[in-house]
């Protein structure tokens, strides 16, 4: 269908450029149809040539244009399931390590009672202190740079 199109604008073309040049005297009356019939046969193929080149190098632009749409499209979701791989890993390494380092505190703390009850009670307050914000940093998402902003972070 596309080449019929070519070839009857290639037809086209030649009429009206013989007629131009009849009409400005470069071709003779009885001329005309003799320069449309040597010049068609070239007109059609140059026509030809160049129409299917230009529509295959646009067809072959919008399908790499598509691919290279689709393959970014899967490198952001690999890259945000890598993402979220990375947060599962974190969160299951957190929650392993939270009971590990409570276990440690207690026995700290269990050592200290004999020999230096005050400081055992002073690390038993500092504990709680330390898992209260723990857990409101879980809650909040935000954990403050400075001591003493957790309540300034929490009301941002």
């Amino acid at each position: 269908m596309y080449a019929l199109v070519l070839i009857c604008t290639a037809t086209g073309g030649i009429l009206a450029g013989s007629f131009i040049f009849q009409l400005a005297g470069i071709i003779s009356q009885g001329g005309y149809w003799i320069e449309v019939r040597s010049s068609l046969p070239f007109a059609i193929v140059i026509t030809l040539m160049i129409g299917l080149t230009t529509t295959t190098y646009e067809t072959l632009r919008f399908k790499l244009q598509a691919a290279d749409l689709e393959l970014r499209t899967r490198q952001v979701e690999q890259e945000r399931a890598y993402k979220l791989l990375a947060e599962a890993q974190l969160s299951s390494l957190e929650s392993r390590i939270h009971p590990h380092f409570l276990f440690n505190t207690l026995n700290s703390i269990a050592a200290l009672i004999p020999s230096d009850p005050v400081r055992a009670e002073d690390t038993v307050g500092k504990l709680a202190s330390l898992l209260r914000f723990s857990l409101n940093a879980h809650h909040s998402g935000l954990v403050p740079l400075r001591p003493g902003t957790e309540n300034r972070a929490r009301l941002s």
